[in-house]
């Protein structure tokens, strides 16, 4: 399932806007949006996009308020996916595998760029991957949550380990993924995280994984990792007043095979 809100406001009370909006429950393997408005010379601009096969989302939006007449960007892009896995049949019934797994974050916030002050980020997000056959605890869950509070460049990678379970041949091994961003309310400046926000996982050979849509997800090489330290730690995020949710990255293993 994929989906996403575009909102953008220029020129003021009442001024100007356009705005777009897909449900996140909508059954589909890609989605790519935007919207913009100029009025009373300002202007304001947002572009997301998600993308099951590469299992990857992004945002990037733009807001020039000239006249201080007031522009706004807000939106939300988020996927939900089930990954389906092809085991050797020698891997037994009730057998638990562990697999590393990275999400990336990559992207920039303009200098003097600035948001709503009733907010307290330029972006937030929320990445989670778990076992939808063992409940959720920690054991069968990784998850990474956080907020991008101040102007930079960002490029940062978390890792982890999920234990998934293979229930034979009717259910096999499965894992749920989920990947959110949002724009609280950027006033002014710029956000680009287009197309860089990813999941990889680390997999042993004999071991293949689909969509739950029967799409095969790409082996790839993971980005060269960056010095660490260039993404602030996370935060406490906020949602958006239309009560949606976020995202996570990933990190380089040499040797191995990888799949986003």
């Amino acid at each position: 399932m994929i989906g996403g809100v575009a909102s953008v406001h220029a020129g003021g009370s009442p001024g100007c806007q356009d705005a777009k909006a897909v449900p996140l429950t909508t059954l589909q393997n890609n989605l790519a949006m935007s919207a913009s408005v100029a009025c009373l010379g300002e202007s304001a601009s947002v572009d997301l996009y998600a993308d099951a096969a590469t299992t990857s989302i992004g945002m990037q939006g733009f807001a020039d308020p000239v006249f201080k007449l007031g522009a706004q960007v807000n939106a939300f892009v988020g996927l939900i996916d089930r990954w389906i896995f092809t085991l050797p049949a020698s891997v037994p019934t009730g057998t638990i595998l562990s697999f590393p797994v990275s999400f990336t974050l990559d992207g920039s916030v303009a200098p003097g760029s600035s948001y709503r002050s009733s907010f307290s980020s330029f972006m937030n997000y929320v990445f989670t991957i778990s076992d939808p056959q063992q409940g959720y605890s920690p054991f069968q869950t990784f998850q990474k949550t956080g907020s991008i509070t101040t102007p930079g460049v960002y490029a940062d990678t978390f890792s982890g380990i999920i234990n998934l379970i293979n229930r034979g041949p009717f259910f096999g091994m499965m894992a749920d993924i989920e990947m959110n961003l949002w724009i609280p309310g950027l006033e002014s400046g710029s956000i680009d995280f287009y197309n860089t926000a990813k999941i990889f996982i680390d997999l042993p050979d004999g071991v293949s994984v689909t969509t739950s849509t029967g799409l095969p997800l790409t082996f790839v090489t993971p980005p060269v990792v960056p010095e660490p330290g260039s993404v602030p730690e996370p935060a406490t995020w906020m949602l958006l007043t239309i009560g949606l949710v976020g995202v996570v990255g990933s990190k380089r293993r040499q040797g191995k095979k990888w799949i986003r």
